[in-house]
Formats: C-alpha cells, sequence, structure tokens
C-alpha cells in the first residue's frame, strides 16, 4: 500500500491558487477541500468528525423507531381505539338499525349459547356435506330496542329469526347484512312486538331487559329472553370456519374428517354469534353426525348420546364456563386415541390423543409430552387445569399449527 501524497498535483494546485473562479465544479471544490486538508494533516480529525456524524445519525434513528413503538403499544392499550362503538347512551333506535361500524355495539350480549347442529354427507360420494344447525341465544339488553347486530359469514343462510320472551315468541328477520364486516341486523315483525313506552316506537319495542334476574347461573339463564336462529350451509375444503378435510389410509381409501378452526374471526362462518373475544358466554353444543366409526369431540365432556330416526347420532356435550367464541371447537370424523389420566398437582386429568387408525401406534410421545407439559405447567404456575378433560387431536388439514382451544 502506497503512503497518501501530501503535495497536491497541477490540477489540484491551480484550482487551490484561483479559489474565485466561477468555473469550478462542485467535484472539484470537493477534491481541493480534501487536498487541503491533507497538506494540513487533519486527516484523523476528518475521520473523527464522519464517525461522529455516523453515530449521531444512528442516534436519532434509534430514537425514532423506539418513539414509534411507544406510539403504537399506546394505541393497542387504548380504552377507545379508533373505530370502537359510542357509548352506549349515544345509541338511538335507528343507529342500531342501521349499524356500520367494526364493532358490535355492547347493548345487547350473549349470555349463553345452546347450539345444535347436524352434519349430513355421504362418504361414499363427493357431494359436499351440509350442515344444519338452530342456535338459541340467550341475552342481556341494557336498553329497549327493535333490532339485534351481531355476525354470520356470508355462506352462512339464515332461514327463521325469533325471540322468545316473557313466554312468547315473536317472529323476526334479517333487517339487512354486511358482507364486508360479516354482520347481520336482525329485526322483529311490527305488530307482534310489545311496546314498552308510549310514543312512535310503541307496537315495534320489545324490552329484552329480564326482571328481576341475578348476574349468572343456571337459573337466572331461565328467565333470559332467547334469540332462536336457524340456518344451514354447506361445509366446503378450507382452513377456517367449520371446514371439510380428509385423509387417505393405507388401502387408498379417503375418509372424511369436519373440524373447525374459529380464530381469529371465523366462528361467525359456522354459526350466527357475537364473534369478538369480549362477548364470553357459556356453550351447551349438541352435534349430530353419522354413527360409529365415526367419532365426535368438542370443548368439553360428553354427557349423553341417542340415536335419531334419520339415521344419525345425537351427542349432547356438557355445558363450557365462559369463554369468547374463538375457543369454541368440534370435530367429526373417523378417529382412533390412546389415553392416559395426568394426576396434576391439583386434580386427574383424563387426557387422549386423536389421529386417523393408521397412525395410532404413534402417538405415544405425544401423549407422554402433553401429559407432562400439563402438570408442569400446572405446578409452575399454580393454577388448576380449568376443564375436566383434555383432547389433542391431530388434523390433516390444518394451517394454525396449533390451537389453544379449551379441552380439545
Amino acid at each position: 500500500m502506497q503512503p497518501l501524497e501530501t503535495e497536491p498535483c497541477l490540477e489540484e494546485q491551480s484550482l487551490l491558487s484561483a479559489p474565485g473562479q466561477e468555473h469550478w465544479s462542485w467535484r472539484s471544490r470537493a477534491r481541493a477541500w480534501w487536498y487541503r486538508q491533507v497538506s494540513n494533516g487533519a486527516t484523523s480529525g476528518w475521520r473523527s468528525q464522519q464517525k461522529s456524524s455516523i453515530l449521531l445519525i444512528l442516534l436519532i434513528a434509534s430514537l425514532s423507531v423506539l418513539l414509534g413503538i411507544a406510539y403504537i403499544v399506546t394505541l393497542a392499550f387504548s380504552p377507545a381505539p379508533l373505530g370502537a362503538p359510542p357509548p352506549e347512551s349515544t345509541l338511538s333506535d335507528d343507529a342500531l338499525c342501521s349499524w356500520g361500524n367494526l364493532y358490535l355495539p355492547e347493548i345487547v350480549i350473549p349470555v349463553r349459547y345452546d347450539h345444535n347442529l347436524s352434519c349430513s354427507f355421504d362418504p361414499l360420494t363427493n357431494s359436499p356435506a351440509r350442515a344444519q344447525g338452530q342456535t338459541a341465544i340467550r341475552l342481556r339488553a341494557s336498553q329497549s330496542t327493535t333490532c339485534v347486530v351481531l355476525h354470520a359469514g356470508e355462506n352462512v343462510d339464515i332461514t327463521s329469526v325469533e325471540l322468545v320472551s316473557l313466554d312468547r315468541v315473536i317472529s323476526g328477520r334479517v333487517l339487512k347484512r354486511n358482507p364486508s364486516l360479516q354482520q347481520v341486523i336482525l329485526t322483529f315483525v311490527d305488530g307482534l312486538l310489545q311496546p314498552t313506552e308510549p310514543g312512535p316506537s310503541a307496537g315495534k319495542t320489545v324490552d329484552l331487559r329480564p326482571k328481576g334476574v341475578g348476574p349468572n347461573g343456571d337459573e337466572d339463564e331461565q328467565k333470559l329472553p332467547t334469540l332462536v336462529l336457524n340456518y344451514t350451509y354447506e361445509i366446503q375444503p378450507g382452513l377456517d370456519g367449520f371446514y371439510a378435510s380428509e385423509f387417505t389410509d393405507a388401502e387408498g381409501v379417503r375418509h372424511p374428517i369436519f373440524s373447525t378452526q374459529f380464530e381469529s374471526i371465523a366462528a361467525r362462518k359456522a354459526l350466527p354469534c357475537f364473534d369478538e373475544p369480549r362477548f364470553k358466554a357459556r356453550f351447551a353444543v349438541v352435534l349430530s353426525a353419522p354413527p360409529a366409526p365415526f367419532v365426535v369431540l368438542s370443548n368439553m365432556p360428553l354427557q349423553s348420546t341417542r340415536n335419531r330416526t334419520d339415521g344419525l347420532a345425537e351427542y349432547t356435550f356438557e355445558v363450557s364456563p365462559p369463554m369468547s367464541t374463538y375457543l369454541l371447537a368440534w370435530v367429526i370424523g373417523e378417529l382412533a386415541s390412546v389415553e392416559t389420566v395426568c394426576e396434576t398437582e391439583y386434580k386427574s386429568v383424563p387426557l387422549r390423543v386423536w389421529s386417523s387408525p393408521d397412525k395410532v401406534g404413534m402417538l405415544g410421545t405425544a401423549l407422554s409430552v402433553g401429559c407432562t407439559a400439563l402438570m408442569t405447567l400446572s405446578t409452575t404456575f399454580g393454577v388448576p387445569y380449568a376443564l375436566p378433560k383434555l383432547d389433542l387431536v391431530g388434523i390433516p388439514n390444518f394451517a394454525a399449527g396449533a390451537m389453544e382451544t379449551g379441552g380439545s
């Protein structure tokens, strides 16, 4: 490597000797400045200034990033995020019946879902399976209203709407669907609604407020008004909602599996519901499907079974604790399992691991690890497992990798 020259070349000498010439370009001026610094032995100082400038720029960039992160976190945890519903006191009946907000109003909230769904299909054909459901939602309301707003996917065809209140059955209908928000606005037939106050709304308003009802409990739930929705849809292949997949056995025979994936906003594709995490409710699930060898699972333990006259088997599950809709789950398919009982510090928890029958011999490790994890987490955090059982199910088509649905 050659040492740096300290004497400027002829070109630079001419530039330095005529500093006032107008024809100099910015490149010429820069080169002249550089040679002047070299001649004065100030190269090391210039490099020091350069490093200081770079450090200053990096410091400013870091502060900008930190301020941006702080701003995002502030927005995320703000009690009133952009687009949040207005206070209840500002919601008129007209506003509810023309709702177009991203969030559902909190005028009417669910307390319990009685969800009854039939899954009918022919395993010997490739025709799409169909779901036919009835969901009865027990409600609380903070004011009188002619309209109820909730979620329903575009695939869900709502065939009837009724409100059972104070021993009366009040007919309703879908007033409006908002495909972009996957919301439906339900209203009730004029003339059948119980008036709650005199004036222009008389004959058009039903009071959903329960009289003398406590905060929780089955006895209170029985007194709540109930929104009853009947609907149907095809169960299509996919990766969210209630969708169809399949596995192929060693003989090359295809076997269908029907399962759910509701996180984050896909429960509405399987049933009309208040599909936001803040609307927690209890779920009483009844599923109907072809009998054995088909297995039907859900979040809670199986309570009873019966054979229906149409050839389907009906499975009734215990009522769940309050939870968000995205945690609801069920699976229908030809499955096999291995099982054990995990003795945690607080209680015994039945654990089963499910897969297609040809892979049941590979489930031992999953069973052992699942039980160890359950016991370790329960002891480490000092919290008992919240549900009475745990099913781990392997699904052929599952995009999420894993899903924290309680109990299954």
